[in-house]
């Protein structure tokens, strides 16, 4: 009888572990509410930069509006899947930094692709690959050079995007977003110190005429 119940506590504790493991290997997705969740944990997003550059500003690489929102964050931090769906693209774009694309067709918004670019490595996903919100797809790496006398840094562009417009039919994702995701982002974004903040205060800024692109 004794040996029974030890059989049993250890099947228990055997069970309490590999549901532990599992929560460590996927982000723990605790939302309920309908919508896409943050791409990254928001204490892997890191301030030491723009810590995130929102949706819509004119100006640098966006002279037509930015079309998503960047995030920087620590090294190896993983990046996740914002919603259940299909990964449909991957790419590796050119140049020294070799930065990586990955386009996932959400369920719940068949009519839009999310697209994640920038500084990823390590992918845990292909083309194809069916995903579950809060699914690891790759994890964040840093990378840093100097321009025009000035830092830049690495990020992920998130971007959030009308499926049957290419050009100008970026929407700016949070709102899209879980009220949980859009308390944790008004939160984190007080903290972020971009350039041109007093022209551009909002997460989700106006897109010129013709869209952002």
């Amino acid at each position: 009888m004794v040996l029974k119940k030890r059989s049993i506590l250890s099947l228990c504790i055997l069970i309490s572990l590999i549901l532990l493991i599992s929560g460590c290997i996927k982000h723990q997705d605790n939302t309920t509410s309908f919508g896409i969740t943050l791409p990254v944990n928001s204490e892997d997003i890191v301030f030491e930069y723009e810590g995130i550059w929102p949706f819509g500003i004119q100006g640098g690489d966006h002279p037509h509006g930015h079309p998503g929102i960047d995030f920087q964050a620590r090294e190896g931090s993983p990046i996740f899947a914002v919603d259940d769906g299909i990964i449909d693209n991957m790419d590796k774009m050119v140049g020294e930094y070799k930065e990586q694309s990955i386009t996932l067709k959400p369920d719940n918004y068949k009519e839009h692709i999310i697209h994640y670019t920038g500084s990823m490595n390590d992918i845990q996903v292909k083309e194809g690959d069916r995903v579950k919100r809060g699914d690891i797809i790759a994890y964040y790496r840093i990378w840093i050079e100097f321009q025009d006398s000035k830092e830049r840094v690495g990020h992920i562009h998130f971007e959030f995007h009308e499926k049957t417009n290419s050009q100008g039919g970026a929407l700016c994702g949070y709102d899209f977003m879980t009220e949980e995701a859009k308390l944790e982002l008004d939160e984190l974004f007080i903290k972020a110190t971009y350039d041109n903040k007093e022209q551009y205060p909002l997460i989700c800024n106006s897109c010129p005429e013709g869209g952002c692109y």
